[in-house]
């Protein structure tokens, strides 16, 4: 007997419901944890976290005169409701094309779920956010420098394209004036 292509997805994406919903001030906490440990994984932990810089565009996401988007992911495995992913984008004219350009700058979900549908659900959101505002075009920035390979996948399965690449140079922080 097959099994069909639904159960098989459903075995593969467990992790009881997720549901995507904005970010609000009763997350800060959860942003900072999930931010602390996006950075932990990134090729900048060597450079400590500023979770002031974090609470500064949490508020820039919270207020009323902003473009920018904060998503999260919340589980409900456990049967109590805990925060998994977070996703922030904001959006801008395209420079030479009458468009708006929607930019995800973080897309971070826990690596125990990972195996769930939170990341799908969470750029399907943005997607849909996107659309729904006006925007004409899309990008997702790929540049912690971890799991490439998944993300790239990940994000083709979702329907995005490859269009180049990230190239990074970690500089002195002293030589930037911090």
């Amino acid at each position: 007997m097959t099994e069909d292509k639904a159960a098989r997805t459903r075995r593969k994406l467990s992790g009881g419901s997720v549901r995507i919903r904005a970010v609000t001030e009763a997350d800060r906490d959860d942003v900072r944890r999930l931010c602390s440990a996006a950075h932990a994984e990134s090729y900048m932990r060597s450079v400590p976290i500023q979770l002031d810089r974090v609470d500064r565009v949490l508020d820039h996401i919270l207020s009323d005169k902003t473009v920018d988007i904060g998503m999260v992911a919340e589980s409900h495995r456990d049967g109590q409701p805990r925060v998994v992913g977070l996703l922030h984008a904001t959006a801008g004219e395209h420079i030479y094309l009458d468009m708006i350009q929607a930019s995800c700058l973080l897309f971070y979900v826990t690596p125990d779920h990972r195996r769930s549908t939170a990341a799908f659900q969470l750029m399907r959101h943005f997607i849909r956010r996107s659309l729904n505002s006006g925007a004409g075009s899309l990008s997702v920035h790929v540049s912690a420098g971890i799991r490439v390979r998944q993300a790239d996948r990940f994000l083709k399965k979702m329907g995005f394209a490859h269009g180049g690449g990230n190239y990074q140079m970690m500089l002195d922080p002293k030589a930037r004036g911090g």
